[in-house]
Parts: structure tokens; C-alpha cells; sequence
């Protein structure tokens, strides 16, 4: 039997806590990716239309199957080729591996991420989600490249649908990165700053809510 987890890297009181750009869908996608799976059932995680496509991976059946779990430790997702045992016992080791945030970190976390606003539903000219979706699909298949140049963005800065982002974890990075097919900005996901020429691999995120739903987007990760 084989089972890959993704779990929260933070905690509060106990209690797993996603960070501000990571969710179950996030977690699910790294998961098939990371461990090459071409086809997969999904269980208790409704997955955005783009998802299927995005990723390359069939939903139907198959050995594996995605289960989103929810434990008194918090929410998991589970990759496994037989049925999962052992839950509570996966939750409380993903528990011990994960920093503990501030009350402070918490509630900047819980106000970015809670509620409905009006900048949700902005007026005038604006990403569609079909828009969005057939954007994000050309993003995904960038690959990885190198740093050419990157800036960082105060707080109170930032365009108004990255508000969210800056309550939550202040100013934030933008790079530009070369790749194969050219050169595309996007959010820098390292903790530590970039340099030029530094190697940068294409990751999944969760950006900002628009319309009812969360969108999604290409940022860019330090290559390991």
C-alpha cells in the first residue's frame, strides 16, 4: 500500500492551518504531479473545471484515489492505491511537522481569507472566469527557468485583488522568469528573496476570490 499526504505546513492551537495561497485544491494537484499519476478517483474534493485538463490527470477510475479527510487536527488529502487506515495517526504527524503561527499571523490569515466583499465582484472591465480559466491553462504548461529580474511590492501597493494576500503576509515579491517559451511575471513563492539568474519552477496557487470562487494562478517557486 502507498499513500502520499498533503497536509497544512501551519498550525494554531492545535489545529492545522492552511496558509493564505495553499488549500485542498493545491494540495491535491502537487500530489498527482509530483508522483506522475496519470488517472485518479476523486473523493469528498469538488475540483474546478480547469483542474482535469490543467494537470493532465483523468478523473475516473482508477487504483488511486484523492480523499479530502477532515480530522480534529484539521483537514488532509490523501493519495493512496488501497483504502486509507491510520487517519488520526497521519494527522497528528503532519501536526508535529507544522510551524506554529502567531495569534497575530492567525488573525491577519482569518481576515484575508473570511468573508464576501464588494472588491470580490469588481465593476467594469474584469477577468471572466472562462477568461481566467483559458489563461491559466496556457500558464500551466510553462516550464521551469531562471530569475532575470523581480521587484517587491509594498503593503498598500498592490493591485486591489491582491489586497487579500497583503493583509494576510504583507509585502510579496514579483519575478520575471525566462523559460523556454519566453518570459512571464508572477508571484514569487520563495521565503527568501530571489537573485537573478536563481532557477525557478512553476507552482500552483490559490490567488484571490472573485465572483463566489477562488481563482488560481501559475507563481513561482525556488527550484529545488
Amino acid at each position: 500500500m502507498t499513500i502520499h499526504i498533503g497536509a497544512p505546513d501551519c498550525k494554531y492551537q492545535g489545529v492545522l492551518v492552511w496558509p493564505y495561497a495553499e488549500d485542498q485544491v493545491t494540495a491535491a494537484w502537487e500530489l498527482v504531479t509530483q508522483h506522475r499519476i496519470d488517472t485518479v478517483e476523486v473523493d469528498g474534493l469538488p475540483l474546478p473545471a480547469w483542474w482535469e485538463r490543467g494537470s493532465g490527470v483523468t478523473i475516473g477510475r482508477s487504483k488511486w484515489k484523492i480523499s479530502c479527510i477532515r480530522t480534529r487536527e484539521g483537514v488532509l488529502v490523501f493519495l493512496a492505491d488501497e483504502e486509507i487506515h491510520h487517519v488520526q495517526e497521519a494527522a497528528m504527524r503532519a501536526l508535529g511537522q507544522a510551524r506554529e503561527i502567531t495569534p497575530e499571523e492567525f488573525e491577519k490569515l482569518q481576515r484575508a481569507t473570511g468573508g464576501i466583499r464588494d472588491s470580490d465582484f469588481p465593476l467594469g472591465a474584469h477577468v471572466t472566469s472562462a477568461r481566467h480559466d483559458e489563461v491559466l491553462l496556457q500558464r500551466l504548461k510553462i516550464q521551469p527557468g531562471n530569475v532575470v529580474t523581480w521587484t517587491r511590492i509594498g503593503e498598500g501597493a498592490a493591485p486591489s485583488e491582491f489586497f487579500r494576500l497583503q493583509e494576510a503576509e504583507g509585502a510579496y515579491t514579483v519575478v520575471m522568469v525566462a523559460h523556454p517559451e519566453g518570459r512571464t511575471v508572477g508571484i514569487w513563492a520563495g521565503k527568501e528573496l530571489p537573485q537573478a539568474g536563481d532557477p525557478a519552477t512553476p507552482i500552483l496557487r490559490r490567488l484571490y476570490p472573485r465572483e463566489g470562487a477562488w481563482r488560481y494562478g501559475v507563481v513561482f517557486s525556488p527550484s529545488l
